[in-house]
């Protein structure tokens, strides 16, 4: 099935490329970033759960209470309702929200 897709710019200068999958269950997007998301506080949604498949650069993921590194060919998952920030390095990642989401809907929490 070929999907639709559609690039965009984000106001903290985020780019990447939302799939448009027609489902309910299910939303994909290729995202990139380089620096510190999002630019204070930390970052979270309560509607999906997001896995992060990275293609290419680094990552530190930094959740209330853990630190994680990633590079290309690792996979991590920021589960709904956890606050998180990231520092990335020229990275590129495939994202997949369970159930389908809006890849802008995170809210900035203390």
């Amino acid at each position: 099935m070929h999907l639709e897709k559609k690039s965009y710019i984000a106001e903290d200068r985020r780019m990447g490329i939302v799939y448009y999958t027609g489902k309910k269950e299910y939303s994909i997007a290729e995202i990139f970033m380089d620096g510190r998301y999002p630019k204070s506080f930390y970052a979270k949604n309560d509607e999906y759960d997001e896995i992060h498949y990275v293609i290419a650069g680094r990552a530190i993921v930094y959740t209330k209470d853990q630190v994680h590194k990633f590079q290309e060919g690792d996979v991590f998952v920021l589960p709904k309702g956890e606050a998180f920030y990231i520092k990335a390095k020229a990275l590129r990642v495939m994202v997949t929200c369970v159930p389908a989401g809006n890849f802008e809907e995170h809210t900035i929490v203390s």
